[in-house]
């Protein structure tokens, strides 16, 4: 496994195309992690776009945000996507790859659905026709984030599902073998989802990459760490929500219990 840690810059036109944002376009570089929200978010000409693995085809990071949320792309040989966890601004970059032919998005994989986790899913679900995965214990949780997102002036509409998760499962996925595991604790449905041909999982709010727990039933978290470790090996390449992405192994010596 090669790690590149460079960051590449791709060059947009106007943010008509939202909603949200008015119809002005805009000049000169755009940085993210030193320009301030409401900035990121009417700036979408300049999308920093962080490598953070290339094997047999790359994993892209996308910080994003109020709350400077992960989004992943897992980007397969052929340009066919999995787009994991499409929090607000997502929606701007993806789309900017997909209109200039770079990733053709297949799925839409949610570890949660808070707000700024999931708040452009459905938007991207129907602009890019990819299949929704998620829990289906995650429903309730729709009530907190759409609240958060008023708050915060997020647009947000309840991702729909057109695959439905009830338990552990596994599926095939762009050539990759995804595992979903129910991992409740930070919310009633959590998923981690790992890919053994990768030696990645993304494991949500969960368990990030500093060793802090994110819980809302700490006693459910701790049981969901300890299936996880039972599950993946030590080695595996945990790509939490928030934060930088670390071993396993690193993680569990740092965890306070």
């Amino acid at each position: 496994m090669t790690q590149v840690y460079s960051s590449t810059f791709f060059r947009g036109g106007t943010n008509a195309s939202h909603p949200t944002i008015g119809n002005k376009s805009y000049t000169g570089d755009y940085k993210e992690s030193v320009m301030p929200y409401y900035s990121r978010i009417l700036s979408p000409t300049y999308l920093a776009v962080e490598l953070l693995v290339k094997i047999a085809g790359e994993v892209m990071r996308f910080v994003v945000g109020p709350l400077r949320t992960n989004t992943y792309v897992v980007v397969c040989i052929d340009g066919s996507a999995l787009v994991i966890d499409p929090g607000p601004g997502a929606f701007y970059r993806i789309t900017y790859l997909v209109d200039r032919n770079l990733v053709k998005p297949k799925y839409i994989l949610l570890t949660h659905a808070h707000f700024d986790n999931a708040a452009d899913a459905e938007d991207l679900r129907e602009a890019l026709g990819a299949k929704l995965i998620m829990s289906i214990h995650e429903f309730p949780v729709f009530k907190t984030s759409r609240t958060l997102a008023r708050i915060f002036n997020i647009r947000w509409r309840d991702p729909l599902p057109d695959i439905p998760l009830y338990k552990d499962t596994t599926l095939k996925l762009c050539n990759y073998t995804a595992l979903f595991l129910h991992t409740p604790g930070h919310t009633p449905g959590s998923l981690s989802i790992y890919f053994p041909e990768l030696n990645l999982a993304f494991t949500g709010d969960l368990l990030l990459s500093s060793g802090v727990v994110g819980t809302e039933d700490r006693d459910k978290a701790l049981l969901s760490i300890n299936k996880l470790v039972q599950i993946i090996p030590r080695s595996t390449k945990i790509l939490p929500c928030r934060g930088p992405p670390a071993i396993l192994s690193e993680v569990l010596s740092r965890l306070s219990l």
